[in-house]
């Protein structure tokens, strides 16, 4: 595959940040070199998870901006040490989101039957489906031809795993990219549970991916799409409670595969009703599914180590975000702000398309059509999204305080 890289004016990032940093990294413990220990630990944070990606994106933004297909070449080009240290800091800040997640995910009761499932993978599709985009709400071509760059994604790059949190602040992937995501949430809140159900990303022959979750009790399993926000769905007619089957969900021979059904009656079973979304396939496609693992390293059980850094969040100030003239560099503080549901989100968005996005018109760019619709599910409530998270209700004004933008 032909790469290129991204073309995007932005704040010089640091790349070689402290050689004191990786000392974590390049100690040796029971016969392992550094390469093995950068796998094993994440990063020890001393400030909360949102500062902490603030200072991230501050400091490697290319890390984000990149794209899919310009992620690993700007890795490789990286000294070792500042490589292993992007890739782990990024991999503990992927783990605090899920973590984050699973916070809202409370409010999901335990159930004593595997309608818990159906309730968990919502709850999974709509945290997925509220904090990032996909090509049935922009255009991902369009955008990755002005950036230079893909955005996205496919579970076979070898940078899929390590390019995870720079979707989640980017915003905007494919189905191999939000169905992962709710791959996560979905597999760490059946740990918690100790349900003893395995979650796995299969491919379909349609060149789709979709999360399968399977178990106890579970037949051939339970199917659940976030990027076409479907409910979780089984392919048998014996299905377990709580959980429609494929025909239960709206599919019939003469629905046309990938078709959107927003228009088409009597085809419920939207997870976030104000979303788009798209037709389940015939369940002879699903049957043929191939799994395949997407490790991440270091996993979310690691344990941490200390760097010798201080990691401290710019400012968000009024008159620091004034000097700031790039709309990327405050989109993507306004996308880790939104991420982890922080109040000041909706103001960044808003500074941006008041200064950088015209008035009229489709946005030409992902900054603005991002900022437009991430503004719009921060601020406004969704319908029939409780008891899934607390994201059915508008987000309050932050505090009065310093930071405040």
């Amino acid at each position: 595959m032909h790469r290129r890289s991204l073309a995007v004016p932005l704040v010089g990032a640091a790349l070689v940040v402290c050689a004191g940093v990786y000392a974590w990294l390049d100690e040796r413990t029971d016969g392992e070199g550094s390469a093995g220990n950068a796998e094993r630990f994440r990063v020890d944070l001393d400030v909360p998870p949102v500062d902490a990606a603030l200072w991230f994106v501050d400091t490697f933004p290319d890390y984000v901006t990149r794209g899919e297909d310009g992620l690993e070449p700007w890795l490789e080009g990286l000294d070792p040490r500042d490589r292993r240290f992007v890739l782990a800091m990024a991999q503990t800040l992927t783990w605090a989101w899920v973590e984050h997640e699973l916070e809202g995910l409370a409010d999901v009761s335990p159930i004593e039957d595997q309608a818990e499932i159906d309730a968990l993978a919502q709850a999974a599709t709509l945290a997925v489906r509220l904090e990032s985009l996909n090509q049935l709400e922009v255009s991902l071509d369009a955008f990755g031809e002005q950036m230079g760059g893909r955005l996205d994604a496919y579970r076979g790059d070898p940078s899929f795993a390590q390019g995870v949190f720079a979707r989640l602040v980017r915003g905007a992937t494919n189905c191999d990219g939000q169905n992962h995501l709710a791959l996560l949430v979905l597999e760490a809140a059946v740990e918690e549970r100790e349900l003893g159900y395995a979650v796995e990303l299969v491919g379909i022959e349609v060149g789709h991916e979709v999360v399968h979750v399977t178990g106890p009790e579970l037949g051939r399993g339970v199917y659940v799409d976030a990027w076409a926000n479907l409910e979780p769905f089984a392919l048998e007619d014996e299905h377990p409670r709580g959980v429609p089957s494929l025909g239960e969900q709206g599919w019939a021979p003469g629905l046309m595969t990938g078709e959107t059904i927003d228009s088409v009656p009597g085809v419920p079973w939207a997870v976030v009703p104000a979303l788009a979304r798209r037709a389940p396939h015939p369940p002879r496609i699903y049957a043929a599914a191939v799994g395949q693992r997407v490790e991440l390293h270091p996993p979310r059980d690691a344990p941490t180590r200390p760097v010798s850094l201080e990691i401290r969040a710019p400012s968000l100030t009024p008159e620091a975000l004034e000097r700031i003239d790039d709309p990327w560099r405050l989109y993507l503080y306004a996308r880790v702000l939104d991420l982890f549901d922080d109040p000041r989100a909706p103001a960044l968005y808003t500074r941006i398309l008041d200064r950088s996005c015209p008035a009229r018109g489709r946005p030409k760019n992902l900054v603005c059509a991002g900022s437009i619709l991430f503004h719009e599910r921060a601020t406004t409530p969704v319908d029939g999204l409780a008891p899934y998270s607390g994201r059915d209700r508008p987000r309050t004004p932050p505090p009065p305080g310093p930071d405040s933008p």
